[in-house]
């Protein structure tokens, strides 16, 4: 089974909401968090930590502190525990993928105008023909981005793999000869978002939280 936990925000937390949430995790993370320069980015990074410790208590870790975050080469973070988790955040959406079984990485972007042309080289020239003759191009791109950007993340590889170097044929996705699954993650119609795992056919189980 993969938890999949969100949430969304569209303003910032009144001052004694932001402090009784912020109280909620760690001394370290307060201080990470804070490093933030946008209040945006403190409220998405604080919500990505409340999903990530509201997953763990769902697997039965109640008492895990996230100070115990560690970091791959290449940024990925991961815990000294069975489970495998990924976060994502984009314009007020959070959103945090855990499975106990397997891999998983998670994307999710707002749709919005963009110049298509400077995004070419991230596509294979059939997925960019795709994106010309769709109805929708920028709800097209958004879908390959997030597919890819899925399994970048899944992979935990992170910038060093080039975005044209996956190939995606329907819900599954190529990786320098590993195969990835995918599952759209229905949040909302103004935006993508796209699960990937390494199992094929998973439970999911979505769940919202609001933070006010």
């Amino acid at each position: 089974m993969i938890l999949v936990s969100y949430t969304h925000f569209d303003s910032r937390l009144p001052d004694d909401r932001w402090r009784h949430h912020l109280h909620r995790v760690s001394v370290p993370v307060q201080s990470r968090i804070r490093r933030y320069h946008r209040w945006q980015d403190r409220q998405a990074g604080l919500f990505g930590k409340l999903l990530l410790q509201e997953g763990l208590r769902e697997y039965g870790y109640h008492d895990v502190s996230l100070d115990h975050l560690s970091y791959n080469p290449f940024g990925r973070p991961f815990l000294n525990l069975p489970v495998d988790f990924n976060i994502s955040h984009s314009h007020g959406y959070v959103i945090c993928s855990m499975t106990k079984r397997g891999r998983v990485g998670i994307d999710i972007e707002k749709i919005r105008a963009i110049d298509l042309s400077d995004f070419q080289r991230y596509v294979t020239l059939k997925e960019w023909n795709n994106i010309q003759k769709a109805l929708s191009p920028y709800e097209r791109f958004y879908e390959y981005w997030t597919m890819k950007e899925s399994v970048i993340k899944g992979d935990g590889s992170g910038l060093s793999i080039p975005l044209e170097h996956i190939h995606v044929k329907g819900n599954r996705a190529e990786l320098y000869h590993t195969h990835w699954f995918l599952e759209e993650i229905g949040i909302d119609s103004d935006c993508k978002c796209h699960l990937a795992t390494d199992l094929e056919n998973p439970e999911i189980r979505l769940r919202k939280f609001q933070f006010h």
